[in-house]
């Protein structure tokens, strides 16, 4: 006999929380700036608050490209879709065109032959309105509820059809890398007042700046999405000669967004948002 059929999870939505992270303290950066054998333009308070920022866009672009596909969210509305009416079909036996109101009287003498089962929540009903037979009001409304959910699966199904993309509109770069390099490039800039070479070298100051940074944020989160361990993961395996070779490949695009953020009087989040710092961050300073 085969396995039975496991039942799947949605799949994650576009729509992640970040709850943000302080991983990066002054006295961290301290220890990265020191990395990169450069003088820093920019306070420490400052680079940390920066680094915060891209720490939590990280976490937040890599749980959204971990979102279902067009297609994944398809596969799983068809199957709530098929579920849905399977039971739908096995309590109000007819097919039916319009919201059942109650489930077919074979059902109840099948459910109910052994006696009605303690502790199921009262439902508005007939027999609700006398104070007795909450199963039977229980059962009497999921046929409804099945009905209205099946429409919901087919409504999803129809729209997840029509959004599914082509092999030439997927993205097939890393977008949390991506996200990732390009954010550290900006504030390297910002925080040493050097310009970001699109060709480093494993050995060169951008790469011990990007490294001594990953090392530290490996050690955080920033969603409550549940893919900050993959996330973590990711960053373990991007290391200098990884890195390097990711600019390398995509030194055009990084370009571009370089070119796009320069033109930005950037200030982190908590600066703009006017946080004041904590005391043990005003006394590092």
């Amino acid at each position: 006999m085969g396995k039975r059929k496991q039942t799947k999870r949605p799949p994650l939505q576009h729509v992640v929380h970040p709850r943000g992270t302080r991983a990066f303290t002054p006295e961290h950066v301290s220890r990265i700036v020191a990395e990169t054998r450069l003088s820093a333009v920019k306070s420490a308070k400052w680079i940390a608050d920066a680094l915060n920022d891209t720490a939590t866009g990280y976490f937040s672009a890599f749980a959204l490209a971990q979102a279902g596909t067009p297609s994944e969210q398809l596969r799983w509305a068809r199957e709530l879709r098929l579920a849905a009416d399977l039971c739908l079909g096995m309590l109000a036996v007819e097919a039916q065109a319009e919201r059942p109101r109650e489930a077919d009287h074979r059902v109840h003498s099948a459910l109910f032959h052994w006696g009605e089962p303690t502790g199921i929540e009262n439902v508005p009903g007939p027999a609700s309105e006398w104070g007795y037979d909450p199963a039977r009001d229980a059962l009497n409304s999921i046929p409804g509820k099945l009905w209205d959910l099946r429409r919901m699966a087919e409504h999803a199904e129809e729209r997840w059809r029509s959004a599914q993309l082509g092999p030439k509109q997927r993205r097939k770069r890393d977008p949390a890398i991506f996200y990732w390099i390009s954010r550290l490039a900006d504030i390297y800039e910002r925080s040493f007042g050097k310009h970001f070479a699109n060709l480093p070298q494993p050995e060169g100051p951008f790469a011990r700046f990007a490294d001594a940074t990953r090392l530290v944020a490996m050690e955080t989160g920033a969603t409550t999405q549940g893919t900050d361990g993959a996330a973590r993961a990711r960053l373990a395996k991007f290391t200098g000669p990884r890195m390097c070779s990711f600019v390398r490949e995509h030194r055009q695009e990084l370009g571009k967004r370089l070119n796009d953020s320069r033109a930005i009087d950037y200030q982190p989040n908590r600066i703009t948002l006017g946080i004041e710092p904590s005391a043990s961050e005003s006394d590092s300073e």
